[in-house]
């Protein structure tokens, strides 16, 4: 029997989880659950989702959103869930729920080597828009700016 997996807004007891999680994934920020908590606090700009297969956390997205425009800043999958579809879910989770709070744009960056993060987000409708020159440092690479109209 397949699991279910279900789809929820990140609080801010997800932080040591996420912090996990990004912690054991490539290609994810190296975030520490303070930075998570910070971001999930209160009524500010940061928003989070939260994937759960069996009562576990398989994976979560975190963004900003500032009026008209939401930026995605970090999307990791826990290593026993990934090409389960799972941060496909993710993003069509957020771009509901931003697009449901008056988004218009959807930025993000992805590092220009990860070949199957860009197939991914260019399936799902992003456009690639820019690049920033040496934007990441570990590894050391430049990043693709991407836009999704929502």
């Amino acid at each position: 029997m397949e699991a279910i997996l279900k789809m929820r807004r990140a609080g801010i007891a997800d932080a040591e989880v996420m912090a996990s999680i990004s912690e054991a994934s490539p290609g994810a920020a190296r975030w520490t659950a303070e930075d998570y908590r910070t971001l999930l606090a209160g009524a500010g700009t940061g928003r989070g989702l939260v994937a759960e297969m069996d009562g576990a956390v398989a994976g979560f997205l975190c963004c900003r959103l500032m009026g008209e425009e939401a930026e995605i800043l970090n999307v990791a999958v826990d290593g026993q869930q990934r090409r389960k579809s799972v941060a496909r879910r993710l993003l069509a989770g957020l771009i509901e729920q931003v697009r449901g709070e008056g988004a218009k744009e959807l930025f993000l960056e992805v590092q220009e080597d990860n070949e199957p993060v860009r197939r991914l987000y260019l399936a799902t409708g992003f456009q690639i828009v820019g690049r920033r020159k040496n934007y990441y440092q570990s590894p050391a690479g430049d990043a693709l700016q991407m836009r999704y109209m929502l």
